[in-house]
């Protein structure tokens, strides 16, 4: 959350800076690019701080306020929607091209997100994981269960944040298995594996099969 913070002020830092004549980047990018002039003065500093002020207003409903009403200190929100303030706030073409910083930058903080949350995910599947690998070590096969494993090894009540519901667990012969999360398309689609986050499940399994299709695993 902090990095996304600092994201945030970052661009709050750099609309003030344009707003108030200085655009290092802008020069840097017409240095490069002789031919390319970008007309940043003739954009009112109205704008620019109007810009700012939006960008920030909508990433604080959308990552940091929190459901108890203060903001949120180190979990990413699962059900975030920028999209949906954009067009709330933006709907008007005259209004995107008012606000095209902030229309353009937006929409880049939802795969952030995804990516915070993925290891979050991650975090979740790590110690029923470590405590699977013990048994099948112990016992000769994983469990057809998460309640199999021995009393005092308590997995943690996670539940997967996209359904509320706890993570799946499916044993998969003596020497394999998959834990996994519906990922955010909440469809449960068995486990499948796919190179896109908003695609397949998020899942976590010791090997893959060797049958394994990274052909359709890349594809949408």
């Amino acid at each position: 959350m902090s990095s996304l913070r600092m994201e945030r002020a970052i661009f709050a830092e750099t609309m003030v800076q344009l707003a108030q004549g200085e655009y290092p980047q802008i020069q840097e990018v017409e240095n490069l690019i002789p031919d390319v002039e970008i007309p940043i003065t003739l954009i009112p500093k109205g704008v620019l701080y109007e810009n700012a002020l939006a960008h920030s207003e909508i990433l604080q409903i959308c990552l940091f306020d929190s459901e108890e009403g203060g903001d949120r200190v180190n979990q990413v929100p699962f059900d975030i929607d920028i999209d949906k303030e954009i067009n709330a706030r933006m709907s008007s073409r005259v209004d995107r091209i008012r606000y095209v910083f902030s229309f353009i930058s937006l929409p880049v903080y939802e795969g952030i997100a995804v990516r915070f949350q993925r290891v979050q995910v991650l975090n979740d599947h790590a110690k029923p994981a470590i405590l699977l690998e013990i048994h099948a070590q112990e016992q000769g096969s994983y469990p057809s269960t998460l309640q199999d494993l021995r009393p005092g090894r308590e997995v943690l009540n996670a539940t997967d944040p996209f359904t509320g519901l706890p993570y799946v667990y499916e044993q998969l012969g003596r020497s394999d298995f998959k834990l996994y999360s519906v990922g955010p398309n909440r469809i449960d689609e068995k486990g499948l594996i796919k190179h896109d986050y908003d695609d397949g499940d998020w899942v976590w399994r010791p090997d893959l099969p060797e049958d394994f299709d990274y052909k359709a695993y890349r594809e949408r």
